[in-house]
């Protein structure tokens, strides 16, 4: 008699199958990335502890998650968070839907969506987001969406800070058939207190980006850096 898999059986070769996904994207992602930019990364370091982080970069161009997942250690098992806009695009459905992403509407995360979240940072996974919620238009930091604060205060997992800036000419300079100078600043991770309210938190982590940003990126929160 053949035994059915148990549930625990099927979802533990659903995060397999999602982890070796998730090396093949990496080794594209880096294959692409290198093809298009020279890459200069500060900080590679601060990415290489254990545990599950919560990945926060600023947001300025679609090479931006490419970018985020190909700086990270072979093997990360890692989380995104989505637009939900980009589902309607049958590529970017099926790979983001192969790595088991959330896919949320930057207005109306609900509870459920952020029970989810907390669920797989406990399971040890980590998660890479923009705080923002949406490309930034002006190239400066926008006022950050109170959600990436509220499950850093909630899980106590830590968050790692990236800064990356020159993503915006790559495109620009495709068309001249050069690679852009693309920059990457990764911060120590640290954790968003309970005793912060929610506030608070995203005013930490959205400082912890902006110190390692140049000026005219800086945006918003440009006063308080």
């Amino acid at each position: 008699m053949i035994k059915c898999p148990s549930r625990s059986h099927l979802k533990a070769y659903k995060i397999i199958s999602s982890m070796n996904f998730q090396t093949l994207v990496h080794v594209g992602s880096s294959l692409l990335l290198h093809s298009v930019a020279r890459l200069h990364i500060e900080g590679r370091q601060n990415a290489l502890g254990k545990g599950p982080l919560i990945i926060c970069a600023n947001h300025l161009t679609r090479w931006d998650p490419p970018l985020m997942f190909m700086m990270l250690p072979r093997g990360s098992n890692i989380m995104p968070v989505i637009g939900e806009k980009w589902r309607k695009v049958w590529f970017f459905r099926w790979l983001f839907d192969n790595m088991e992403c959330v896919w949320v509407r930057p207005e109306e995360i609900d509870r459920d969506t952020l029970k989810r979240i907390i669920t797989a940072l406990k399971a040890g996974r980590s998660l890479g987001l923009a705080p923002e919620g949406t490309r930034s238009k002006t190239g400066g930091l926008q006022a950050a969406k109170p959600g990436t604060a509220w499950v850093a205060r909630v899980s106590g997992v830590p968050v790692l800070p990236i800064a990356l800036w020159g993503v915006e000419n790559i495109q620009p300079n495709l068309k001249r058939l050069r690679r852009a100078d693309v920059f990457v600043r990764i911060g120590e991770p640290f954790v968003v207190s309970r005793e912060c309210n929610i506030k608070e938190g995203t005013q930490q982590i959205m400082q912890a980006i902006a110190v390692m940003l140049p000026e005219k990126y800086r945006g918003v929160y440009s006063a308080q850096v």
